[in-house]
């Protein structure tokens, strides 16, 4: 978990060797005299806002005694107190001992990612004239011992302050950036672009911000070529026998990642000559807008020119963000820049005439905004966005257009929007959207069966159909639709072996598949249909693609977990989903929907040490995912999936705190997460799943004030929960979860004294008929004799 600078009571710790300090005193000044732009002040970074200044800066090495065990206790506080260690690196440096204790020190603390070295002098690798201490370069054991494995590279960020490299003084703003919390290229690259940019937007900023994960996402304009999103779903642990495992290792994972840092070291210069490219697009919208008010009353009477100007105007906007992208620190200018284009493009668009052509283009222009927006972070707006494309496509609905092209382009926009209210938890209108667009790819796909893109299109849609058939609960409907995707995509691969992006779309295939049949406790079945899907994967890696690949293979790690954790193969489960975790640590792509991706696999994990009663591991697993999910909240208020994983979390840390017999600090946890839930199931009051929810946190604080003798109190809330129990139950009378939830919340009760004899008699005749339908468990069948004693027992008092 990153921890927030607020934390720590000094930004930075200055390592360094008596024969270097003219270059701590040079440094410590400028850091401590460094003001940080206010365009970036207040800014998201991985360690909290970004800060207004750099101080108190801490230093270690004028005149000290070598020999003595390198640390004094006050040097020992603030090193442990410090968010940064900067090492002075030289070769005096590199022989030093309390420099050499400083860097230990702060990796066996677990912050290795936060040392900076600084070259000042000496060679990296020169052997008589090494400027690394042998700590920077060579990995600890566990017990704090250097081992023989060297670090590569010494640490995540070098900087090289010698003549040859970035000279002291852009050494000095590089090393201002790094412990702002900023990319120092990037931010470097900004500050350069403001001057260069004087009349262009001067907003607040949105750097980069750590976080990691997959999701099945549709490209579904112009492009061809549509990219599927991979979904993490928790599963519902069940048991089954233990078989062999045949996973592609973890060390496959580890491989690929490695694969993949080795392909991206040569990577700055480009990044200059982008940020200028950047800048130059810029001056050049800001003249297009010029242009396009010029030609305001043009337009309107020429669609085709109205169609262009749109669609390129869109087009350029997207990809100036996916250049910030490219350079972090330029999102602050990218939101900008769309802001001004967004707003000059919907200005146009309201002169389109009302045809089918150009209400498709509007939508198409929504769409392009709305994830636009979600890049840059502003959810509202991409919300916003994407309700009006649903709202134009939903004008257009499946009426049969007589262009082809448009007809293609109007289906990809109605699967886009559909499978976005999908990730919204809107299953219902998802549908609505989404039935037409496959009608529509059915219809192309079959008037050509040899075109390999409708094939592939149609998957997309079948797929898409299947995903909002599953979060109905309507599982075989869904394994149709999937099998129906499946089999176009072994057509495609067979056709051609090494197209990479076709086997991509088979591995989401075989994953969707392992899903339903989870939801179904085929284990096997379904560990054979991940344990695929990872191989298709790890086949087809495209470094070219961020941080994506790393993701979709975290998902596939994190889903064999699932099943080996419902066959009881907790050691196994654990060893995937840390090789899930290592992936998405590596990730560079870090948006929403990974950073969410990533507090789901730190709660698998929390969720297997749990079982495994490892409870301080545990429990720091469980808050490492609130904290991403607490940050996600903030980032995007109003989202219904984050404000729903919240008391998930809240909930998790309650049963470890129950477990170790803190009680009150469990009954906290519990009542955060009621509030939360009775928030969310008030503003949903039909939404079954928020109620079930809801009933879970009213029997999990029964438990907790249960246990504090509180048992009046324990009654009420079994008795809250009960009633939400019963009013699901009457809404589906077959649903076997359902009954046994309810006999659960009745035991509770009865053994509170709560009408026992009413309680254990309606246990005991409802364990009957589940049983003589064969509707229970073996373990929940050994609760009937044990419900039959107790109900003898209190009618005998």
């Amino acid at each position: 978990m990153t921890e927030e600078a607020t934390e720590f009571k000094y930004r930075a710790f200055i390592a360094f060797n008596k024969a270097n300090t003219s270059w701590a005193d040079d440094i410590q000044s400028a850091l401590e005299g460094v003001r940080i732009p206010a365009q970036f002040v207040g800014s998201e970074t991985p360690y909290g806002p970004a800060p207004e200044n750099l101080r108190p800066i801490f230093r270690y090495g004028d005149a000290l005694p070598e020999g003595q065990g390198g640390f004094t206790d006050d040097a020992a506080a603030a090193l442990a107190d410090s968010l940064f260690l900067v090492v002075l690196c030289s070769p005096d440096g590199a022989k030093s001992e309390h420099v050499d204790a400083a860097v230990r020190r702060f990796k066996s603390a677990g912050k290795r990612d936060r040392i900076i070295p600084v070259i000042i002098d000496g060679e990296p690798t020169g052997e008589e004239r090494e400027c690394f201490p042998v700590t920077l370069r060579f990995k600890l054991t566990d017990d704090g011992a250097l081992s023989i494995e060297p670090e590569d590279p010494v640490a995540p960020l070098v900087i090289d302050a010698r003549p040859q490299g970035d000279g002291k003084d852009r050494a000095i703003q590089k090393l201002t950036a790094a412990l702002a919390g900023f990319d120092p290229d990037a931010y470097l690259e900004a500050a350069e672009a403001i001057q260069t940019a004087e009349t262009g937007p001067r907003l607040t900023p949105l750097p980069i911000i750590a976080a990691h994960p997959v999701t099945e996402r549709i490209q579904p304009i112009e492009p061809a070529v549509a990219v599927e999103p991979v979904q993490e779903a928790p599963a519902k642990p069940v048991h089954a026998p233990e078989s062999p495992s045949t996973a592609p290792s973890a060390a496959a994972a580890h491989a690929a990642a490695r694969k993949h840092a080795a392909a991206e070291q040569p990577v700055r210069k480009p990044r200059s000559r982008m940020g200028a490219r950047f800048v130059a697009a810029l001056v050049l919208l800001v003249i297009i807008a010029g242009a396009l008010t010029w030609v305001r009353y043009e337009l309107p009477r020429n669609p085709p020119l109205l169609d262009t100007v749109l669609e390129k105007g869109t087009t350029m906007t997207t990809r100036m963000v996916e250049v910030a992208e490219h350079l972090s620190m330029l999102r602050f200018l990218a939101r900008g820049l769309a802001e001004t284009s967004e707003a000059a493009l919907r200005n146009v668009a309201e002169w389109a005439p009302n045809t089918p052509a150009l209400r498709y283009r509007k939508a198409a222009m929504r769409i392009a905004f709305a994830r636009q927006d979600a890049a840059l972070g502003q959810a509202s707006a991409a919300r916003e966005n994407m309700a009006e494309a649903n709202a134009l496509l939903a004008e257009i609905g499946s009426e049969r257009l007589d262009n082809p092209t448009l007809e293609r382009n109007v289906a990809m926009a109605q699967l886009a929007v559909g499978s976005e209210l999908l990730a919204n938890g809107a299953a219902d209108d998802a549908l609505k959207m989404l039935r037409p667009s496959l009608a529509t790819l059915e219809r192309r796909a079959s008037a050509d069966p040899k075109n390999a893109g409708r094939q592939r299109d149609l998957s997309l849609a079948a797929n898409a159909v299947g995903d909002a058939l599953l979060a109905k609960g309507q599982i075989d409907d869904a394994l149709q639709r999937y099998r129906e995707a499946l089999a176009i995509r072994e057509r495609l691969v067979k056709r051609d072996p090494k197209n990479d992006a076709w086997r991509r779309d088979l591995s989401v295939s075989q994953e969707r598949i392992g899903d339903v049949l989870l939801a179904k406790a085929e284990l096997n079945d379904a560990l054979k249909a991940y344990r695929t899907s990872l191989a298709l994967r790890l086949a087809a890696v495209d470094l070219d693609a961020s941080g994506d690949w790393q993701r979709q293979l975290a998902v596939s790690y994190n889903k064999i977990g699932d099943v080996l954790v419902a066959r009881g193969s907790l050691d196994e489960a654990l060893n995937d989903y840390r090789a899930g975790l290592a992936l998405q640590l590596a990730a560079a792509n870090r948006d929403n929907a990974a950073r969410r991706d990533l507090s789901v696999t730190y709660e698998r994990i929390g969720d297997v040490l749990r079982a495994q009663q490892t409870w301080d591991e545990a429990l720091a697993a469980y808050r490492a995912s609130l904290a991403i999910r607490e940050r996600l909240a903030v980032d995007d208020p109003g989202n219904v999936r984050w404000e729903r994983d919240l008391p998930v979390s809240h909930e998790r840390i309650g049963d470890v705190l129950m477990a170790r017999g803190a009680v009150g600090d469990a009954l906290a946890a519990y009542r955060t997460s009621l509030s939360m839930r009775e928030r969310l199931a008030q503003n949903d009051s039909k939404n079954v799943a928020l109620q079930r929810d809801l009933a879970v946190s009213y029997n999990k604080l029964g438990d907790a004030l249960s246990a504090q003798g509180a048992t009046e109190d324990a009654l009420k809330s079994y008795r809250a929960g009960l009633a939400i129990r019963e009013r699901l139950l009457a809404l589906d009378s077959a649903d076997a979860q359902s009954k046994w939830d309810l006999l659960v919340l009745q035991w509770r009760l009865a053994s509170g004294g709560d009408d026992p004899a009413k309680r254990f008699g309606l246990i005991v005749a409802t364990l009957r008929d589940l049983a003589a339908k064969r509707q229970l468990s073996v373990e929940q069948a050994r609760w009937l004799a044990a419900a039959e004693q107790e109900l003898a027992r209190v009618q005998r008092q």
